[in-house]
């Protein structure tokens, strides 16, 4: 699981408050997401073209 609290990629601190704040938690939710699509949308040249809703 990308964003489990319990591995080691997150440091101490971070876990500490993505644990007790739920605005942590989805503030590195939302930046995880974005570079994952990034990272997608640069390997996969002929994706932007798709329509959002084709992708569901």
């Amino acid at each position: 699981m990308l964003l489990s609290l319990t591995c080691g990629t997150w440091g101490k601190r971070l876990r500490y408050l993505m644990q007790r704040d739920g605005a942590v938690l989805n503030m590195v939710l939302r930046i995880s997401l974005r570079v994952i699509a990034k990272s997608l949308r640069s390997s996969s040249p002929g994706a932007e073209q798709l329509d959002k809703a084709d992708m569901v």
